[in-house]
């Protein structure tokens, strides 16, 4: 397999680029990025590792699959160019600004029978796979509430376009982990907080979503806060978990 990877900040030089070059039968076929300094770091980085200006300069050299690590406002362009150029595409979250935009993409993916997906990497935390494995073994009984927040204090995070407010950039991550554990949801009541009234971004969430399987899932989260609430509790008739503070992943491969 050849994987390419679109973008060289953050995400992309510190979370893509290292699994994808750990993969055993993969090939790091390059990294798109006009920045002369990022170019320069991958050549630091992974020597031997080709930089292009455009993804269809990249993908005409040959790759089987993109990962787009761009900021968000980025990302439907080259998500919809992958799909067109019929190459497999994984998006950092969120990988759609809104409902009606996630749809487009998905159904552009469907119509060219390319594989779309998104990189939710917070299914393989070590707290959170606690959590799982405790429900799995009937630990806490049937579980009545989920609550799980993600919480910090960071003002210079607050309006940063790049990950297109708290809700879409840390909470996806919430959201999905509910969606992991406990399955379809029924209904969603949801907060959101800005830090003015013009402003755009949220900085702080509360999302309320009921399963069909009737467990309540509480996610919250906020770049405001430097007395955040527990990272998880889990409630249920034998007992109650909790754990607080980030955590690490796992050194475990998702299945190509």
């Amino acid at each position: 397999m050849r994987a390419g990877l679109v973008g060289y900040g953050k995400g992309g030089r510190y979370f893509h680029a290292t699994l994808i070059s750990s993969v055993p039968g993969a090939t790091f076929a390059g990294v798109v990025t006009r920045s002369p300094e990022r170019k320069q770091d991958v050549a630091n980085d992974y020597p031997g590792v080709a930089t292009f200006d455009t993804l269809a300069e990249l993908v005409a050299a040959g790759v089987d699959v993109v990962v787009i690590s761009t900021p968000l406002a980025s990302r439907r362009a080259l998500i919809l160019e992958a799909i067109e150029l019929g190459v497999a595409v994984v998006s950092d979250k969120p990988f759609a600004n809104d409902a009606a935009q996630a749809r487009e993409l998905v159904e552009a993916a469907e119509r060219r029978g390319v594989l779309l997906s998104v990189y939710q990497n917070r299914r393989w935390d070590s707290d959170f796979l606690t959590v799982r494995k405790l429900i799995d073994n009937d630990a806490l009984g049937e579980i009545s509430r989920f609550e799980s927040s993600i919480e910090r204090y960071s003002p210079r995070s607050v309006g940063k376009a790049s990950g297109g407010g708290m809700l879409r950039d840390l909470g996806s991550h919430l959201v999905d982990q509910a969606l992991v554990l406990f399955g379809p949801v029924e209904r969603v009541y949801g907060e959101l907080r800005f830090a003015a009234a013009d402003e755009e971004l949220d900085h702080t969430f509360f999302v309320a979503l009921t399963h069909a399987n009737g467990v309540v899932s509480h996610l919250s989260g906020s770049c405001l806060q430097n007395t955040p609430k527990p990272r998880f509790r889990v409630s249920g008739p034998k007992g109650v978990t909790a754990s607080t503070g980030w955590t690490v992943r796992k050194k475990r491969r998702l299945p190509a």
